[in-house]
């Protein structure tokens, strides 16, 4: 369930599209070859990864596997054989997949899976299909949360998640957007204040300090009303780039969004995507002259551009985001080579992360299991000192099962930290080139309705804030250039002494 609640930190949300989308995405890219506007090495990339995912994945039947990897040998030809079955069997796949994961919890003895890739496969799963995460979370899963007598066995609990997959396909929404003042050039069906309040008093909404100038209704096509009132933003911010461009003045819009038969009041603007260089803050460089090296030059345009992923539109953010990454760490023969340059940063953070996330929660819960935490004034102590209880095996009972989970990837990683480091790295190397193939399809083919756009965004925009985080502190606080820190991290996870995990804390310095 935390994999749909809202603002989760970097390293405990989801990094990766599950099955469905990852297929789709890849027919896409056999497309975009075809258009040239993706070459056949980023597409054997993907190819790449979506056999490393297929392979491993328990709700996939054997021969469902075999006759995937059968089309996967070579990348498929857009509108070939190999092309058209991928298509077909994974259409056939995801109409049970949820249920298929049922049957697997349901004979785990049998069939055995791992608690955590069960959890995100099956949240990537609904996540990919459109669902907003806040609808999910507040009408699906709530009410197991608030009321304790509500209980239902995991599998039941599967079949009622297809049910309801099954039950909300993307369909029409009405979503009432109000205009603070007249733009200069109406709307087709501009509505009048008085239609405006109308309609809101007919959908029992309250009109207290809404005070419109008129209106206009959007139908938009989403899976549930919260995605829909992210349509509607989409939509909208197309229209304030047409008028900044084209009109006397700015679209000025009421702060609330309305979506019909539907009692939730929606923001106007979109929700943050989780981009955070708190280094910034915690060096003094909010407020810093612009920097009179090379180096600090390009990370101060870095900084710049990556702000675009936070709030811009899906394909400023992508274009934004990817340009920050590559102008610091690509190789000029090779740009796709940031993505690889900036996945070990990211996971060399990773486990100091969880473990002062952790330490917080072990101070406030069982502050007798630690008793040194609240003497320690910087966060790598308290890390260590977690580290050091868990390799020691000493018991961690937090109450929430995903800080749990989180200590159970922590004992991966110390007790056999340089495979697991490495296979973080992966899957963090496969978010950014995923953001890489996004980029290239916007700006070499102006494409800017991928199948696969709101979730590279959704899965790369945290890992790129953690990343450049890294960057930053190692900069301003170390002195180390980009590519230098960069080497540093390979070389910590290729040689962390596994009789010493808890040295995971330190893999990028201090």
């Amino acid at each position: 369930m935390e994999l749909f609640q809202p603002n989760l930190p970097w390293e405990r949300s989801l990094w990766g599209f599950g099955f469905e989308l990852s297929n789709l995405e890849l027919l896409e890219a056999c497309d975009a070859l075809r258009l040239g506007h993706l070459s056949e090495a980023s597409l054997r990339n993907l190819l790449s990864t979506i056999k490393a995912q297929i392979g491993p994945d328990p709700a996939l039947e054997n021969r469902q596997k075999q006759t995937l990897q059968d089309r996967l040998k070579e990348p498929p030809r857009s509108g070939g054989e190999a092309y058209h079955s991928i298509r077909q069997l994974t259409e056939s796949i995801a109409s049970t997949y949820v249920l298929q994961w049922a049957h697997v919890v349901s004979n785990g003895t049998n069939k055995p899976y791992q608690p955590e890739r069960f959890a995100k496969s099956v949240a990537a799963f609904i996540l990919d299909k459109g669902f907003s995460s806040a609808f999910v979370f507040n009408e699906w899963f709530k009410p197991y949360l608030t009321n304790e007598t509500v209980t239902i066995a995991l599998p039941n609990f599967l079949e009622e998640l297809h049910r309801l997959v099954a039950a909300n396909p993307s369909r029409n929404f009405e979503v009432l957007v109000a205009f603070q003042r007249t733009p200069s050039v109406r709307p087709p069906g501009w509505l009048t204040p008085a239609q405006v309040i109308t309609w809101l008093t007919e959908q029992h909404h309250s009109i207290s300090g809404v005070r419109p100038s008129g209106g206009m209704l959007l139908e938009v096509e989403a899976r549930d009303p919260y995605a829909a009132a992210e349509a509607a933003r989409t939509i909208l911010r197309r229209y304030s780039a047409r008028a900044e461009l084209g009109a006397k003045d700015p679209i000025n819009l009421l702060n609330e969004l309305w979506v019909k038969d539907f009692p939730t009041v929606h923001p106007l603007n979109h929700a943050p995507r989780g981009v955070r260089v708190e280094a910034l803050s915690r060096e003094q460089q909010i407020f810093s002259k612009e920097s009179e090296t090379p180096i600090g030059r390009r990370v101060d345009a870095a900084i710049e551009l990556l702000a675009h992923m936070e709030d811009k539109s899906p394909a400023a953010a992508i274009a934004g985001g990817w340009g920050a990454i590559e102008g610091l760490l690509a190789d000029p023969s090779n740009r796709s080579s940031a993505a690889e340059y900036l996945a070990p940063l990211v996971a060399c953070s990773l486990p100091r992360a969880e473990l002062t996330a952790l330490s917080y929660k072990i101070q406030k819960e069982h502050p007798e299991l630690i008793s040194e935490l609240p003497g320690c004034t910087v966060n790598r102590e308290r890390a260590l000192m977690v580290a050091r209880a868990i390799a020691n095996g000493n018991p961690m009972p937090l109450r929430r099962d995903a800080d749990q989970a989180a200590i159970r990837r922590i004992q991966r990683i110390l007790s056999n930290p340089t495979p697991e480091l490495k296979a973080i790295r992966e899957l963090i190397a496969s978010a950014f080139q995923r953001l890489y193939r996004q980029r290239n399809l916007i700006l070499h083919g102006g494409f800017t309705s991928s199948i696969a756009l709101a979730g590279s965004l959704r899965t790369a925009s945290k890992l790129a804030g953690a990343g450049m985080d890294r960057i930053v502190h190692g900069l301003y606080v170390n002195n180390v250039e980009p590519l230098e820190l960069v080497a540093r991290a390979n070389l910590g996870i290729d040689l962390i002494d596994p009789n010493h995990p808890e040295r995971c804390v330190d893999l990028l310095g201090a």
